[in-house]
Order: structure tokens, then sequence, then C-alpha cells
């Protein structure tokens, strides 16, 4: 979402400066302001989200983790269910 809100609003503000800067029409401005906002705020969230995925991976319970090198690897852990009007196998591999 930011790489393209962020193109999108630096080419409408190339069009402006070079048709009508420096006297554009304050709506078309206030227009360049608000993409260059929604750019930011896609970025500010993009960069949230991948800090939040790092943290979530590295304080993940001990189990969750894959096996240190050396370590017998367990193998999968699967076992049937039935729930309602649905059946299948669940488990960690």
């Amino acid at each position: 979402m930011f790489a393209v809100a962020g193109a999108l609003s630096l080419s409408a503000e190339a069009d402006l400066r070079a048709t009508c800067a420096p006297r554009c029409p304050g709506d078309d401005v206030r227009a360049i302001r608000v993409q260059h906002a929604i750019a930011d705020v896609g970025l500010g969230v993009g960069v949230l989200a991948l800090g939040a995925a790092t943290w979530l991976y590295l304080t993940r319970p001990a189990a969750a983790r894959p096996p240190s090198a050396g370590a017998a690897a367990p193998g999968p852990a699967l076992r049937p269910f039935v729930a309602g009007a649905a059946a299948g196998v669940e488990g960690a591999f």
C-alpha cells in the first residue's frame, strides 16, 4: 500500500509542479498532502506489522520452535478429530 500510494502521490505532485507551480489551486495541493499522508500511514502500519511479527516469532513458546541442531526431532503429533459434520486430522508437524 505504501509503495503504490507513495508513487501516485509523487507523480501527482510532479504533475502539479510542472503545470501550475507555485500558484496551484489550494484544493489540488490539499489532495496531494492527503495522498502523502496515506502513504505515510501505510508505511507506519507496515513497519509496525513487521515489528509485531518479529516479536511474536522471537517470543514464541519453546514447543513451537524448531529443534536445535543435534537434537532428535520429534515426529509429527497427529490425532483424528470429529466435530459436528467435520472430521480430519490435527496436530503439529
